[in-house]
């Protein structure tokens, strides 16, 4: 019996020594760190990259997380629980399972080299809870465990500097980094709020939503961002110009209409070329020579773009702007400001001068100037019908503040008129029946007929 014993024992570990050595060699990089809530972790084993997936030891990931490990040496699976999730990993199975529910692994976990167990680390880490971002330019792995973060911040613990304009969560182990600040923050839903990081006098906002420990989780690519209801919320960006719906994941739910908006602009996408832009088609092919110094994509049939043979000074540098069709055609002149929006419905918003002062008007797709002689210090498109624009003070730009003059704002209707008498110190368009405003210093909130909602 005894033999037969230990001739089973020398079996298992020949099956394992083929199983770790047979592999081919694999390519660890030191370079590659990982932390947990921004504290790094030491790995006893360096990772290694495969098919683009960061695989990382087995015992050392789950501990790290505080997860409670297993091993199951008849089945070669690792079962990990952490509060009351528990997943399990087979070698060589591209299949996990996470509380009965089989979740399909890009890259399975697999033994190498000393017989070590690697699995791959995003996949574990998500079904465990965590938020995985991979920083490519660092080589950084970073995961974020709710389950080992202070407080949750909310809407309370934001601040203004009222110089700056920049928002900020004044938690005093806040870390200074990227995430410690922003432009515009509102409040949370379904566990995200929409945030901006940039400067509080650009032209053009980008948001993106921030989970309640202050990360991104979904990137700040948005120039108009909705509050999530029901897992959905509605969003604009530049490559579109109609409001879409995104779910908690930022996944577009509106292909269909993405898809028809990227056919009525003949699919075309920006590419650059020593310097100055041009559009190719999906395929690569070049539609539109690459003869503008700058280029928006196209939005509603055109695209602004900036004159190379504008040659401008002192202010004027910012000057020479137009739209081209999808043929390349000029169809509005170099004669606007880089303010000037892109089209959505039939309009933009145009910024010139008039004697010498920079206003704001909106036009059509054939350059004709809309709603007779009206003009105002800056104006966004419209949104549900309506369109912001700032009738007193100064462009929201630091080039152009003097801070002489406290701001209006107001909305008016498609025909030009002021929609509303309510002036505001500052507002945002319509998303989804709602917009945030700013009046005696208190950020609100209003529906479509301007009443106080919050």
């Amino acid at each position: 019996m005894k033999c037969i014993r230990f001739v089973s024992i020398i079996i298992v570990v020949l099956m394992m020594s083929l199983t770790c050595f047979g592999s081919e060699k694999l390519s660890y990089n030191d370079e590659i760190k990982v932390y947990i809530n921004n504290n790094e972790i030491n790995l006893d084993m360096y990772p290694f990259i495969e098919d683009n997936r960061t695989m990382v030891p087995m015992r050392g990931i789950f501990e790290a997380l505080d997860a409670d490990v297993d091993w199951d040496e008849n089945n070669q699976t690792v079962i990990a629980t952490k509060n009351n999730i528990t997943i399990s990993v087979t070698i060589n199975s591209d299949i996990m399972i996470k509380n009965k529910e089989s979740i399909k692994l890009d890259v399975p976990a697999r033994l190498v080299d000393d017989c070590r167990t690697y699995v791959p680390l995003r996949a574990v880490s998500e079904a465990l809870g965590c938020m995985v971002r991979w920083d490519d330019e660092y080589s950084i792995v970073d995961i974020i465990d709710d389950s080992n973060l202070p407080d949750k911040w909310h809407v309370g613990d934001i601040s203004c500097d009222e110089w700056f304009g920049y928002y900020y969560f004044n938690r005093e182990d806040m870390p200074e980094n990227e995430y410690g600040y922003f432009s515009d923050c509102s409040k949370f839903s379904d566990g995200l709020a929409a945030a901006s990081q940039s400067n509080k006098y650009s032209s053009k906002k980008y948001y993106g939503y921030i989970n309640e420990y202050g990360y991104f989780v979904i990137p700040d690519i948005y120039t108009e961002a909705g509050d999530f209801q029901n897992g959905i919320a509605i969003v604009k960006s530049d490559f579109y110009p109609y409001p879409y719906r995104i779910n908690t994941k930022g996944e577009c739910v509106d292909n269909i209409e993405l898809k028809k908006n990227n056919e009525a602009n003949n699919n075309l996408e920006v590419f650059e070329d020593k310097g100055l832009y041009g559009y190719k088609d999906t395929d690569g092919n070049i539609v539109i020579e690459a003869s503008y110094t700058e280029a928006n994509n196209f939005s509603d049939g055109l695209a602004l773009v900036k004159s190379r043979d504008v040659i401008c000074t002192g202010t004027d540098r910012f000057d020479g702007y137009g739209y081209i069709n999808v043929k390349g055609e000029l169809v509005i002149p170099f004669e606007y400001y880089y303010m000037s929006t892109d089209f959505k419905d039939g309009s933009a918003c145009v910024y010139d001068t008039v004697d010498n002062v920079f206003r704001a008007w909106y036009i059509d797709k054939s350059g004709n100037k809309m709603f007779g002689d009206k003009t105002f210090v800056s104006g966004n498109n419209f949104s549900e019908g309506l369109a912001v624009v700032q009738t007193k003070g100064n462009l929201p730009r630091p080039l152009f503040a003097s801070f002489d003059e406290k701001d209006e704002f107001t909305y008016i209707n498609k025909s030009g008129e002021y929609a509303t008498e309510n002036r505001y110190d500052y507002a945002e368009s319509f998303v989804n029946g709602r917009a945030k405003v700013v009046i005696d210093g208190k950020e609100r909130y209003i529906n479509n007929k301007f009443q106080f909602i919050d």
